[in-house]
């Protein structure tokens, strides 16, 4: 993420299954909800566990929809196991 985005955009969670997060930003642009991910490591699917935080993803939405994006996860955290 570019440094003068930073301001505009907050981190909502981090996950350490990318497909999980694949799932959960599909699920956050239904609802109209711009998302970004970042990720550290080799490859995004290269790495299936997290090993020293390789396979960790941010999720990051603008901050005007943090709270509706935190309602989101919630429903969504019911229904999967997030981190």
């Amino acid at each position: 993420m570019h440094q003068d985005n930073a301001t505009r955009w907050q981190q909502l969670t981090i996950m350490h299954d990318r497909f999980k997060a694949e799932l959960l930003k599909s699920a956050l642009e239904a609802y109209g909800i711009p998302v970004e991910m970042f990720q550290e490591g080799v490859g995004h699917y290269a790495i299936p566990t997290t090993i020293n935080g390789l396979a960790e993803t941010q999720i990051f939405v603008p901050k005007h929809h943090l709270k509706a994006a935190q309602n989101l996860l919630q429903k969504f955290s019911k229904t999967d196991d997030v981190h």
